[in-house]
Order: C-alpha cells, then sequence, then structure tokens
C-alpha cells in the first residue's frame, strides 16, 4: 500500500496527515521527514488492520473507528 492508496481508502488529505503530525499543513507539505511521516502511517495503518482481521470475532475496534475517534 502507498500514500495515496490510504489517504484515498480513508478519505484524508494532507492537512489530516499534518494534524495527526502536529504540523500545519505548509511545514508538513516542506517536511524533509514527509515521506517518514507517510510511511509510519502507513506502517501503523497496517499494524491495526491486520490486527483486527486476527482478532476480528472479539470485538475489537476497526481501524476507521479508531481514527476517526482520535485515539489509539
Amino acid at each position: 500500500m502507498n500514500i495515496k492508496q490510504l489517504k484515498q481508502e480513508l478519505g484524508l488529505k494532507d492537512k489530516d496527515l499534518a494534524e495527526f503530525f502536529g504540523l500545519n499543513p505548509i511545514s508538513y507539505y516542506r517536511s524533509s521527514a514527509k515521506k517518514r511521516y507517510e510511511q509510519a502511517f502507513i506502517n501503523i495503518y497496517e499494524f491495526l488492520k491486520e490486527r483486527e482481521e486476527k482478532t476480528n470475532r472479539t470485538n475489537f475496534k476497526s481501524v476507521r473507528t479508531i481514527f476517526s475517534a482520535g485515539s489509539l
């Protein structure tokens, strides 16, 4: 999965990712660490999604619910 696919799947924009990392959108866009932020976000999402699939039968919160609620 790449960041474009993930943003499309979750309906996110760069502004949203900037907020997740405590940055304003311009700082995020210009950051030399942007690729690392994006990869970290992908890794977290894939980890949670894999965990959700493994524990799907035990009332684990969906990944979408976790991200929309803003709590990990």
